[in-house]
């Protein structure tokens, strides 16, 4: 007898959905008819996940794209137009990649939604293009209930966690189930093949030579990243000039700062802060920057910080993933005039 093949849904998001249960562990238990696959990417930004969430959709394969973007911090600090700009280039990337795109907006308890720019957007692109929609915020927020659900204004507390999964749940049964067979438009018109490495991450780990390797996972998130030791120096060559758009590496118990040196122009990156009793993923980016090679040192320097909780460690070792790259042909998308922020 033959069974039909259960749509496989790739929930992509911040620390939220990094959580364990949180709200992705009840909504699994809730659609046994799906297959649901989270990547919960705690402590960056859309403008980091930028360069990660091609390769996420061609690792998975899924047949719907879930991005929790809203419950991160950029409101307070991103350019509006660059952030439109990111949505408008992943969901037209997953719509070239056959994956219908759908936006989940979280609430946080320091956003007014009665006139959030963030909602707004997400509501026009529904409108206007198709793109899947869930709004949890907007009746959460006035009916007083959010404040209810969440433990320390973003994270959810276990009734936080079943609301969302049940919100979640009904959308997924009455729009994901019932339109399984249609694309919404691609946002860019024009959006081509050769498009979808506009914004991607370059493994330093494949090109460094006779380099031990660390890996690591956390909620659906892995990657593998390059040791340093202090003192020591790795000189790295890429296959072209590249358009370094940033770096990323791991922040823990063990690690410090580091510096890069791309063929004069240097850059420093702290990799230590009074969260670093657990070992996390992070990104820092630079103003863009031409290179074709990068060195790479360690130091000890922790400026003196004290750790929330535990103690830190030692030796001291830093742990480098990708150089992040942002081709000219990116800088050329270009937004509709009527989402053009003022």
């Amino acid at each position: 007898m033959l069974t039909s093949k259960k749509r496989k849904v790739l929930i992509y998001g911040f620390s939220v959905t990094a959580e364990s249960p949180g709200y992705v562990g009840p909504l699994i238990k809730l659609l046994s008819d799906f297959d649901l696959v989270k990547v919960g990417n705690g402590g960056i930004q859309p403008h980091h996940a930028l360069f990660y969430i091609v390769d996420e959709i061609k690792k998975h394969a899924p047949d719907e794209l879930i991005l929790e973007f809203s419950t991160a911090a950029f409101r307070s600090f991103y350019d509006k137009n660059e952030y439109k700009k990111i949505l408008f280039f992943i969901c037209s990337a997953a719509i070239k990649l056959g994956v219908r795109p759908h936006i989940l907006d979280l609430p946080r308890s320091d956003v007014s939604y009665d006139n959030d720019w963030v909602l707004n957007f997400h509501r026009c692109l529904s409108q206007q293009y198709g793109i899947g929609w869930v709004d949890v915020c907007t009746e959460s927020f006035r009916s007083g209930a959010i404040s209810g659900y969440l433990r320390d204004g973003i994270h959810t507390n276990e009734l936080g966690a079943n609301y969302y999964s049940s919100v979640l749940s009904e959308y997924f049964l009455d729009s994901i189930a019932t339109n399984a067979s249609s694309l919404p438009v691609s946002p860019i018109s024009n959006f081509g093949a050769d498009m979808l490495d506009c914004a991607r991450a370059v493994s330093l780990a494949s090109l460094a030579e006779n380099s031990s390797l660390e890996y690591f996972e956390r909620s659906g998130f892995e990657g593998t990243f390059l040791p340093i030791d202090v003192g020591q120096e790795i000189r790295v060559s890429f296959s072209e000039t590249l358009n370094v758009k940033g770096v990323s590496f791991l922040m823990g118990p063990l690690t410090s700062s580091f510096h890069l040196d791309f063929g004069g122009c240097t850059r420093s990156v702290n990799a230590y802060d009074r969260f670093c009793y657990y070992t996390r993923f992070s990104v820092q980016c630079f103003d863009n920057l031409s290179a074709a090679s990068v060195i790479i040192r360690s130091d000890e320097n922790r400026s003196d910080v004290v750790l929330l909780k535990g103690v830190e460690e030692s030796p001291v070792k830093n742990y480098l993933g990708d150089i992040l790259v942002l081709s000219n042909q990116y800088d050329e998308i270009k937004l509709p005039n009527d989402y053009l922020a003022a």
